[in-house]
């Protein structure tokens, strides 16, 4: 068993789940295996007790309000200035015994308000979706995902759970 109560008192301390440094870093200072987080939760509260600590962590960033969680895209998929907010509006957690690497929060999502900027010109994800044609479809696609990779890298940073985009609602 690893030393999960050590790690969530090393992460309260430092802010969670907006820590300082990352969940990531806090991990490795303590020598915590990250991989681990979801399986320990369910492991010592249960699936219950699991789901209510991802609920109010996930409220706790605004990714189940309305507005949701402001991301930041600047030199991702976008120049500075680019962001787009995910919203959450529900999850399953999916665990996979053979392989700690599969265990994941899949959510139901909605993108909420975004700002491309792109060569100095501003645009918003539904923008960018219009101007799609069948000769695009797959570069907008890759476009999303990397939309996507951004997200599940920052809520990993910040929060220690892996996220698989499900739904798009």
């Amino acid at each position: 068993m690893s030393n999960l109560k050590s790690f969530l008192k090393a992460l309260k301390s430092s802010g969670y789940p907006n820590p300082s440094p990352s969940t990531t870093t806090i991990a490795k200072m303590i020598d915590y295996p990250i991989n681990f987080f979801l399986k320990d939760l369910i492991g010592n509260i249960g699936e219950e007790g699991t789901e209510d600590f991802i609920t109010k962590t996930f409220s706790t960033l605004g990714l189940m309000s309305n507005q949701g969680m402001k991301i930041d895209l600047s030199d991702i998929v976008g120049e500075e200035g680019s962001y787009i907010y995910l919203i959450i509006n529900d999850f399953d957690i999916i665990t996979d015994d053979e392989d700690k690497f599969k265990d994941e929060v899949w959510i139901n999502y909605t993108w909420g308000d975004s700002h491309i900027v792109y060569d100095g010109e501003v645009k918003t994800l539904e923008d960018i979706y219009d101007e799609v044609d069948l000769g695009t479809m797959s570069e907008y696609a890759d476009f999303v995902d990397e939309i996507e990779d951004a997200c599940s890298d920052e809520i990993w940073l910040k929060t220690g759970l892996g996220i698989y985009f499900d739904e798009q609602m």
